[in-house]
Parts: C-alpha cells; structure tokens; sequence
C-alpha cells in the first residue's frame, strides 16, 4: 500500500488538538493509511474474523474520513476494527489529546456475573448495590458498548470484565463523553431502589478511587511487584504470590531462588501460586516459576511464525520489545519449530513436591496464561478462578512493536508472531483462554464482606479437613501471615 508522507510542518500544528478541534479528512486519512499497513504485519488478522467481515468493517470504518473527526472520534473507530481482531496483544491507547474534559462518572464497580457491583461505599450508594443505569442507559447496553475498547483472545469475557472493573470511567468516558453530573439508579443489597445525581469526578480524583475500594484484591497496602510469600498461622500452606513476569530475568531468577529454599526448608505440603494480577512480561520468568513446580521436563512452543520481518514507515516506530533473538530463530525463514527456551525446561533440584494451586483470572495474557497452559497440564496442580485472557492452543506475541499513529497520537501495539503451544487439543474449548479445573466467581456476599472467594474456595473445598487453615478475609502483606479469620 502506498505510503502517505508525513509533513513535518502539520505535526506542530496538531499538537495540543483537543477534543473540540477536529482532525481534517486528509490528515485522518494518512493516520488511517498507517494503521491498514501495520494490520498487514500481523502475523494472523483472521483468527476470529473472516477477511471478508475484516474488510467490509474497514471500507466502512474509511467512508467516516470523509469528514472532519476528533482525536476521540476517531479512537472509537479505530478501537472498533481492533475489537473485531480478537487479539489480546493487539491494541490501541488513546492519545492524550482526548482527554479534554475532566468530569468522569465516579464509582467504581465489581463485575459479578455480567453485571456491576458498587465497589466503594461512597455517595451514599453502599457496597454490593447492583448498577440499573446511567443517564437512562440500561446497565446491559453500557457493558455492551464500552466492551468494545478491550481486547482479549478469541471469545473470551473475562478480561474485558476484569478491564472494566479497573477502568469503567475511562471507558464510560469513550463511549458516552464526559457530564458534570450523572443520572443513576442502582439496587441496594436489601432490593431497594436508589435514584441518585453523582457529580463527575477529576481523572486524578478517579485514580484514587482504587484506594478505597471494598473488594479484597485492592486492601492490601504496600504492594510489590516482586514475588513474595505469605504464611498460615499451621505451617501446612504456603501462598506464593507473582503479580508480574515483567522483572528483569535475573533478579525474578534470584527472588524465586529465596522464596523457594524458605519453601524447601520449612516443609510445606500445600502450595497456592497467586498470578491473578499478572498479565505477563519475560517468557523466561514464566518458565524459571514451573521449573520449581514440574516435576519433569515440560515444553511451551509447537510452532512459531512471522508474516514479515520488515515494518512500514519506520519514522512512527517508537518502541520495540522481545526477550528473544529473532535474527536466530527465523535464520531460515518465516516458520521455526525450535523454541529459543527449551533448554530452560527442566524441574528444579528442589522443585515443590506438594499440591500446588494456582489462581488465575482474566488479566492472564501472553506469557502469564501460557504459564497457566502449563501448570494446567501438571497432574499434582489445580486452577482455581476465572479463565485466563490469553488463548489455551496458541497467542499472538514474540517481538511486539509500537507505533504513533501523527495526527491522533493513538498508539497502536502488535504482535509479530502466531506462536502455537505445544499442548494437545481436546483438554481445552477451542477459541478461549486457560480454563481452570475448579471456576470460581466472587460471590455479592464477599463482596460485601471483603472475602477472598477464590482463595477461600481452596480452604474450604480443595485442602482436606485434617490439613485446613484459617479461611482468608484479607490478602497478605509481604512476608506476613495470611490473616484475618472468617
């Protein structure tokens, strides 16, 4: 496709576009040109979506440049496209020129089985009361519409439920723009009915929101990104909590090595592996964690290829990321049967020779649900929660490349490769994320109270009555014992 030129003398001009000021036709068109040419680097855009319904999609999202949009505007219409790859690795962030109004809706939200839940007891609205509407717009058609701005793999829900929890007003505010004031009607936890004005919050004002959440999995303070354990008051259990792969390999390599002599030494029977948080970074972290779990060699990658080694306009390129050497992986073309990593897949000396629990929810993408792949396929561990976000049979990922669209300023994220996992079909339904052996939603009543279901569920159903702790009502601080009695 032909390369539109970027003029160096409109990029200042649109600087400082706000939401009021529109982008002009031609300058939307040569955003547009960009981005139809990086969709043909990747590496499986019909995965999910047939060429055709890809096509039509994209010819009809062209005939809105044909008028001036704004920075907003056009975010949606791009996000619409990038919706309908079905890709959890492909993805848009809206340029900060959107962000011209400063009144966001101002509760944040639990989603329980497809709908939301107050999470803070603020406004006079208590914790655990089932959103109605907004502005008149039924509950339904808010989550309908704003799902649209989170990707995941193939049909999966769960992360763009976890998504919304973490971002509702953000979403809220693409979707329907910003009000000084919000019409709601929610339904307390005694079925009464609550019709409520709420006065939009500043976006600072709505980041801090977070810290007076209800639910258990925003209590803890003094959070870490490394991983770290946390003690029952028996010495039977022991968590392990790994919110992130996205550490440098040598230090995750050196923590885990610690963690793992403590484990060792004290002589636990039961092992909880927490990744609920974590949606992903190094591959090579996710695999250092199973080599102190398998119990024998394991193996990740069947397959792995490229659609092109070579990217458009470089000039918008503005990052690039992979923990692997792709110049030895692909040395004899487009298709490569070898995995860079097997080597490192191999059990520890003093690997954990317990049961082994791992929590997983819908933020595991990439290497964090190919490690769930993993774990999933180990007789002696157990998946507890909700399906991962990344697809069971293959992702989308290896070097991933970033790009600024000039006028917009929207980044666009892609993955360069299709990576097909070395598992055997029929332990999974096709088309979604890691299915764990026991599915455990949070219940309102939790919710309320600030339990722990997932955690809770293993105590209470999965470790025998002779070896059962004190259930959990709060998660633990670093090197802390599990706390808090039910």
């Amino acid at each position: 496709m032909k390369n539109i030129l970027f003029a160096i003398t409109t990029l200042s001009f649109l600087i400082g576009f706000s939401q009021e000021k529109k982008i002009a036709p031609y300058f939307l068109k040569q955003d547009f040109a960009l981005f139809e040419n990086l969709l043909n680097t990747h590496p499986q855009l019909h995965e999910y979506t047939t060429p055709e319904d890809l096509t039509s999609l994209i010819e009809t999202s062209r005939q809105q440049l044909e008028h001036s949009l704004t920075p907003l505007e056009f975010y949606k219409t791009l996000s619409l496209i990038i919706s309908n790859i079905h890709d959890a690795n492909t993805r848009l962030y809206a340029g900060n020129n959107i962000y011209t109004h400063d009144s966001f809706y101002p509760i944040l939200f639990k989603p329980i089985s497809g709908s939301l839940y107050a999470d803070i007891e603020d406004q006079n609205i208590p914790v655990g009361s089932k959103l109605i509407s907004i502005n008149n717009i039924p509950a339904d058609s808010i989550i309908s519409s704003i799902k649209q701005y989170v990707v995941s793999d193939g049909e999966n829900e769960t992360r763009k439920f976890k998504k919304i929890e973490a971002y509702f007003g953000l979403y809220h505010y693409y979707e329907f723009g910003s009000s000084k004031s919000y019409t709601s009607v929610f339904e307390t936890p005694e079925g009464e009915i609550l019709n409520v004005t709420l006065e939009g919050c500043s976006f600072e004002s709505l980041n801090s929101l977070n810290k007076i959440r209800h639910s258990y999995s925003y209590k803890g303070e003094n959070k870490t990104n490394l991983p770290y354990l946390s003690y029952t008051d028996d010495k039977k259990v022991i968590q392990l909590t790994v919110n992130t792969f996205g550490i440098q390999p040598t230090q995750f390599k050196n923590e885990l090595r610690k963690l793992f002599s403590l484990i060792e030494n004290e002589g636990f029977k039961y092992l909880i592996i927490d990744i609920r948080e974590n949606e992903g970074g190094y591959r090579e972290n996710a695999i250092e964690l199973m080599s102190y779990l398998s119990k024998e060699d394991f193996s990740q990658i069947r397959t792995r290829s490229i659609k092109t080694n070579k990217y458009p306009q470089t000039q918008y390129l503005i990052n690039t990321f992979s923990d692997e050497d792709f110049n030895t992986i692909y040395n004899n073309g487009f298709v490569s049967k070898t995995d860079s990593k097997k080597h490192l897949m191999t059990p520890k000396n003093n690997a954990f020779n317990g049961q082994v629990f791992v929590l997983t929810s819908g933020l595991n993408t990439a290497n964090a649900s190919l490690f769930a792949m993993n774990a999933k396929n180990e007789d002696h561990i157990q998946l507890v929660g909700e399906e991962t976000g990344g697809n069971y049979y293959f992702h989308m990922g290896g070097q991933t490349i970033y790009y600024q669209l000039p006028n917009s300023k929207i980044k666009v994220v892609l993955p360069t490769e299709r990576i097909v996992h070395d598992v055997d079909f029929g332990n999974n339904p096709e088309g979604m994320g890691v299915v764990p052996h026991h599915i455990v939603d949070i219940t309102v009543e939790d919710l309320i109270e600030g339990f722990d279901t997932q955690l809770n569920y293993i105590f209470d159903t999965l470790i025998p009555a002779s070896d059962k702790p004190a259930l959990v009502s709060k998660p633990s601080l670093p090197h802390q014992g599990i706390q808090a009695v039910r």
